[in-house]
């Protein structure tokens, strides 16, 4: 079992497609808790994709985003900001 250190910089939240900017931060930890792969999106404040990705069933993933954009996806995806 590989074990990671965070600091925890909020509340863990399902965004869906309302999507989230954490407040401006810019390291979210990414839960995808179902067993279907997910899209998930990263959108600057005109609601254009800058980035996405698939994020495979059971998975994590950590995204660096800049403090302006939000992630969206699924309303299964869970995520909060981080630190290491």
């Amino acid at each position: 079992m590989v074990s990671t250190i965070l600091k925890v910089l909020g509340e863990e939240a399902a965004v869906g497609t309302v999507g989230n900017n954490f407040n401006g931060k810019t390291l979210i930890r990414v839960y995808n808790n179902t067993a279907s792969d997910v899209s998930v999106l990263v959108k600057d404040a005109a609601v254009v994709t800058t980035g996405s990705f698939t994020l495979r069933s059971y998975e994590t993933a950590f995204v660096t985003k800049l403090p302006a954009e939000s992630i969206f996806g699924s309303a299964t995806i869970r995520m909060v900001p981080v630190a290491f």
